[in-house]
């Protein structure tokens, strides 16, 4: 994260984002924060929507996975559309979203070699006879299924699209607006 920041600064007045991407950028920051603070299985407001809505665990992570996907999307949106020659399009929709794909990925696997070397790789299965039964790795989250979590920015990048789409078409106002000089 801080690497992010010393880049953003960095590059400032060479390649400025939108406001809308540097708020974005800095709602995506708090959501790994608050997950980082508590982790994303003990986020006290899921806590309680956990108990209130009588859920079988605290569904934090899916808010990270979420965003995982909407928010790069929209940087990597914005720097392929300045930087390359692709146009607003099928295209360029089918990139983003790989790109959104591709660093969930591996997000997954730095949350899995982290599960592997803390020797919690099995936290949370279920047993069958003494035997583990599922996925060979906890994650972070505690969701024993945590890692088909790498599909889920898929819809946080679709959406992505479709506000993007009726931003262009000025209801955003100033958000997504360029900065002058910046294409």
């Amino acid at each position: 994260m801080v690497i992010g920041v010393v880049i953003l600064v960095a590059t400032y007045r060479a390649f400025r984002f939108t406001n809308l991407a540097y708020a974005m950028i800095g709602l995506h920051v708090l959501i790994l924060l608050v997950g980082g603070h508590y982790t994303y299985s003990e986020v006290p407001l899921f806590n309680w929507v956990r108990d209130t809505l009588e859920l079988s665990r605290n569904h934090y992570d899916r808010v990270g996975h979420l965003a995982q996907g909407f928010f790069p999307a929209i940087i990597a949106r914005e720097i392929l559309i300045r930087l390359s020659p692709l146009k607003p399009g099928k295209w360029l929709f089918v990139i983003v979203t790989c790109i959104a794909w591709a660093i969930s990925a591996f997000y997954e696997m730095i949350e899995w070699w982290i599960a592997v070397i803390s020797g919690t790789a099995d936290h949370g299965l279920p047993r069958d006879s003494g035997r583990r039964v599922g996925h060979p790795v906890g994650h972070v989250s505690g969701a024993v299924w945590g890692g088909a979590g790498a599909a889920a920015p898929a819809p946080g990048a679709r959406s992505r699209t479709g506000a993007l789409a009726l931003a262009r078409r000025g209801r955003a106002g100033t958000l997504v607006r360029a900065p002058r000089g910046c294409g």
